[in-house]
């Protein structure tokens, strides 16, 4: 079980929680992400109390009138949501932890939810400046809570030390990078071009836990750009071809390998077991999928594209797009890098697609250079990086221009009331309670 907090929402609360000495309380309403097998908790809503809502407040205590939480508990029962009351301790630098008062007012609290709304699950969470913990609010049982926006916040274990072949990258960004490298299960969806080569780099850097996620087999013409593709190798899938490679590099990695699209029920639900997703396919349904579950289960996705404009043999232009997709970050909607037509299409089943008048004429063989898709690949497990490891590259949607030799940080508006990732209109943090789209059949990815 796990509570996962959006950064925008995080960073409302921390402000809230610390603005004076005394202590203060916020509740959330949490809404469940069960799916993809795993139990998470969403955060969809902090309501922040004024101090009117106070019964009393101090530097060691604080309590709320029950007229401010009573209403959005009933709310979060009747919407099948859960609540964490959440309070801070301004002064806990150090050792953080639930006093006796706390204890006492839990218990206290427990036994009213459980005489008025008994299927609620609730949880309570102390803030200190540093860090914060969480429970449940009944059991005691301790909770893991994370953080997701430009970067990742996630509890890890101390225990673990780093192997000597990272001591290189140890030096870089030090044992924690290095250990939330490792504690990450990692989706890539599509293994071709792009996908193999960020593969082959997250092995290299410590990855451990694998989800291979591609419809095709190797063709003759994937041979020149597809990490671990031999003479013997045409006609295998191409997740096999990428589990290989993984396992080359690290034979004790858990790889799972899915040969379908990422459209069919099954395999969106193996994504949602994921905790970072690389979007390496250019279908345009696929990317839409992935961009939505960025968002609704708040799980962040690193997007990109290769483009080579040819004309006669000759290249005119080569343009490249590394963007994360997480909360507070603009997503491919907002930026209008969707087509919807195309998206349609992709969700139809293969015999009705072909039939449609728009895909006449679809499917033009693009050109493609392993050296140009190296530089994207790269650029995108750099930026993972700099989200989960700490590394100092805090660009996250960077263009790149082969040939005037430039990679270029930019910046994109979030649009207020964008279906996808709008807090108050969008998919941000709904899990199980919106529904993702999904194909009954493999429509074809292509990668």
């Amino acid at each position: 079980m796990e509570i996962v907090l959006p950064a925008t929402i995080d960073d409302d609360l921390r402000q809230h929680l610390f603005a004076s000495t005394d202590e203060a309380c916020a509740v959330l309403r949490l809404n469940p992400a069960m799916r993809g097998g795993r139990a998470r908790h969403l955060v969809h809503t902090a309501v922040l109390p004024t101090e009117a809502d106070y019964i009393s407040r101090s530097a060691a205590s604080v309590a709320l009138h029950a007229s401010f939480y009573v209403p959005i508990v009933t709310r979060a029962a009747n919407e099948q949501a859960s609540i964490a009351f959440v309070h801070s301790h301004p002064f806990a630098h150090h050792a953080l932890g639930f006093s006796s008062i706390d204890d006492a007012g839990e218990r206290s609290l427990a036994r009213y939810l459980q005489l008025r709304v008994p299927n609620l699950r609730a949880f309570a969470i102390v803030c200190g400046p540093a860090r914060r913990i969480a429970r449940q609010l009944a059991s005691g049982n301790t909770v893991p809570i994370s953080s997701i926006g430009s970067t990742l916040e996630r509890p890890q274990s101390e225990n673990e030390a780093s192997e000597a072949v990272f001591d290189r990258q140890v030096r870089a960004f030090g044992e924690d990078g290095q250990r939330r490298i490792q504690g990450l299960r990692i989706g890539i969806v599509g293994v071709g071009g792009t996908g193999s080569l960020v593969a082959q780099e997250l092995a290299f850097l410590g990855v451990r836990d694998f989800v291979l996620i591609d419809p095709d087999c190797l063709e003759v013409s994937n041979a020149n750009r597809v990490v671990g593709a031999t003479a013997s190798t045409i006609g295998r899938p191409k997740v096999d071809v990428a589990a290989e490679t993984v396992a080359a590099i690290r034979p004790t990695a858990r790889v799972e390998r899915l040969q379908a699209s990422v459209l069919q029920r099954d395999a969106t639900e193996r994504v949602l077991a994921c905790d970072f997703l690389f979007s390496c396919t250019d279908s345009h349904g696929s990317r839409a999928l992935l961009n939505q579950i960025a968002y609704q289960y708040l799980i962040p996705c690193i997007d990109m594209g290769v483009a080579i404009g040819a004309n006669a043999g000759t290249i005119v232009s080569i343009t490249g797009r590394v963007q994360m997709l997480a909360p507070g970050l603009p997503c491919l909607a907002c930026g209008a890098l969707l087509d919807p037509e195309a998206i349609r299409l992709d969700f139809l089943p293969e015999e009705q697609r072909k039939n449609e008048p728009y895909f006449v004429g679809g499917g033009v063989t693009q050109p493609a250079v392993i050296s140009i898709n190296g530089v994207v690949a790269s650029l995108a497990v750099t930026m993972f990086l700099g989200a989960v490891a700490g590394v100092t590259s805090p660009a996250r949607l960077l263009f790149y221009d082969g040939i005037k030799g430039s990679v270029r940080p930019t910046s994109c508006n979030v649009v207020p009331d964008c279906i996808v990732c709008s807090p108050t209109r969008g998919a941000l943090a709904q899990g199980d309670l919106w529904p993702l789209p999904s194909s009954p059949v493999s429509t074809g990815d292509k990668s």
